[in-house]
């Protein structure tokens, strides 16, 4: 097992703009432009404050779930960037 650092920002990006598909958050203008910036600029602070607004580690079960990524754990410390993964099933 791996721990996916930055790439768990895709998770958390995947599950906001589900539950904004789904009716279930809004996403303002400015939170759009830090959802952004989370993605293009790896900032920290922005996963930090979208992991702790769209669910946490449920973020990370969902997400494994919905695309059968079923090597993925949630990270044992709470820590979005100790989510770990494998390659190996």
């Amino acid at each position: 097992m791996v721990a996916t650092a930055s790439v768990a920002k895709l998770f958390i990006a995947d599950e906001l703009l589900l539950q904004e598909s789904q009716g279930k958050a809004t996403l303002s203008a400015d939170e759009r432009h830090t959802l952004d910036a989370m993605l293009q600029s790896s900032d920290d602070d922005a996963a930090e404050k979208f992991w702790n607004q769209a669910g946490g580690e449920t973020i990370i079960r969902d997400v494994a779930a919905r695309y059968g990524l079923a090597a993925t754990q949630p990270p044992s410390d709470g820590r979005w960037w100790d989510t770990t993964t494998s390659t190996r099933t």
